[in-house]
């Protein structure tokens, strides 16, 4: 499948060569320069000449909120459909950056392939300005003037101040039944794509209105796709992971977000700055691109220093911090940690938590999710481990299965003498396939271990779990145990 990338840049050409660098052949590169960004002939030249941009474009003078933000993503959507090889255009700026591997985000769109990337709200809704439309009853100067300093900021509001003291209103878009709204950063499949360039003249008079409104772009895309036969195959989800200041900008990334960018199971990030992000780009090129292999060792310990293999699971989380409110517990070990980030949610939430791994790199990957100090711990599960005081809960997510059978009784019986009250335990099934699988076990044999070591299961609390869950193996194989 190919991909078509509609890019606007405004600054950084650097971040720009390096973001380009990061894809291959089978992306391509549509670019609008904002036309008061600086940057030299010569370099646009360049670009233009470099095989993974297909056009570039210096069309509109783009300001925060104007409607030319719009044009110029008709404009390259439009070069953009000419190509009917391309499976999906993924719309970012150059402060994108991706955060999974090339092969990873190729499979995705290739296994959901049909379906229409976006976030998105029905509006009316209360966190937009106003209630939604002071956006579109108010003639908006944006893409005369720039907001973002303080000459552009005066004039914008003293207008809109002016038509607010007269009493002028404009009427509200009624081109439509229903008006939606969202992030204009979305994936989208050519045949979408298709139809908006295609009913350029159906959706006309919407276009029309939406001039001297504020972010048009936010509107526009998602209200024409929601009410075409699109619709039914949009998913809510845009695969940004973007974090957001409280007034309705985004925050540029850095390292202290690397939790957020890790757990997010999202395929793109922004916004990062080539300064302000220079270490939490680091970390994502050193543990997230990394090429090499699971490697272990006899132990059945991971010995790599990169996330490789490890999946995070956003839902099976939030339906760990439900349980653990009801089980009323304070203290929380995690055997067989990972990266730690199960760790460093609970330690979010107020818990006493611990995180242990058999891996020797677990103390630096980890150190990274936490900003006071902390970190997890190295540690053998195959030789007898005793803490100075057991934890209310003992987990141990997707590790026995790596643990040679000569030591599965003391990986066992670590986490039997360490859990005060609860283990929470995923096992691999037998067939189960995973990188390292050497001591796959049935439900069954699992619950008869514990059940010697004086656990019994706590049927409802493991149903929940597995209903919560997102990745398929904690649904067949995540329990929970209760002390007798």
């Amino acid at each position: 499948m190919k991909h078509a990338i509609l890019l606007l840049w405004h600054k950084d050409i650097e971040q720009l060569k390096n973001l380009i660098k990061l894809f291959d052949e089978d992306f391509k590169f549509y670019i609008h320069i904002d036309k008061k960004s600086i940057i030299t002939k010569e370099e646009i030249g360049r670009l233009k000449n470099n095989q993974q941009i297909a056009e570039v474009y210096q069309k509109y003078r783009i300001n925060w909120g104007g409607f030319n933000i719009l044009k110029a993503e008709l404009l390259l959507l439009q070069e953009i459909v000419r190509d009917n090889s391309i499976g999906y255009i993924h719309f970012m700026s150059g402060q994108d950056y991706p955060i999974k591997k090339l092969d990873g985000i190729k499979s995705f769109f290739s296994k959901n392939n049909g379906k229409e990337f976006i976030e998105y709200i029905k509006l009316p809704v209360k966190k937009w300005e106003h209630g939604t439309y002071d956006r579109f009853v108010y003639y908006r100067l944006n893409d005369w003037f720039d907001y973002n300093t303080h000459k552009g900021y005066r004039i914008i509001e003293k207008f809109i101040a002016i038509q607010k003291r007269i009493g002028y209103k404009r009427r509200i878009p009624d081109q439509f039944e229903h008006l939606y709204g969202g992030s204009n950063w979305m994936s989208i499949t050519y045949e979408c794509a298709k139809h908006i360039t295609e009913n350029k003249r159906k959706y006309r008079r919407f276009y029309n209105r939406l001039k001297y409104t504020f972010a048009a772009d936010e509107v526009y895309f998602h209200t024409v796709i929601l009410n075409s036969i699109f619709a039914n195959k949009v998913e809510k989800n845009n695969q940004r992971c973007i974090l957001w200041d409280g007034k309705g900008s985004p925050i540029i990334l850095n390292e202290t977000h690397w939790w957020e960018i890790i757990t997010s199971n999202r395929l793109f990030a922004r916004k990062l700055d080539n300064k302000v992000s220079a270490k939490l780009i680091e970390y994502i090129n050193r543990y997230l691109f990394a090429d090499n292999e699971v490697i272990t060792n006899s132990q059945g310990c991971w010995l790599n220093e990169n996330l490789n293999g490890h999946c995070y699971d956003n839902k099976l989380a939030t339906g760990l911090l439900r349980l653990f409110s009801l089980m009323e517990v304070y203290s929380i070990a995690d055997f067989g940690c990972g990266p730690g980030w199960y760790v460093a949610l609970l330690r979010k939430q107020g818990y006493e938590v611990e995180g242990y791994d058999g891996n020797p790199n677990v103390e630096k990957m980890s150190s990274l999710l936490f900003s006071d100090g902390f970190h997890c711990q190295y540690m053998d599960f195959t030789e007898e481990s005793e803490a100075e005081e057991p934890f209310d809960v003992v987990m141990s997510l997707e590790v026995g299965e790596h643990i040679p059978v000569q030591w599965e009784d003391t990986f066992i019986k670590n986490l039997t003498r360490n859990a005060r009250k609860y283990i929470i335990l995923s096992w691999a099934a037998e067939g189960q396939y995973g990188d390292g699988h050497i001591n796959n076990r049935p439900n069954s044999y699992i619950i008869e271990l514990l059940c010697r070591q004086g656990f019994i299961l706590n049927r409802p609390a493991s149903v929940y779990l597995r209903e919560q869950a997102s990745l398929w193996w904690f649904k067949n194989t995540i329990m929970v145990f209760d002390r007798i």
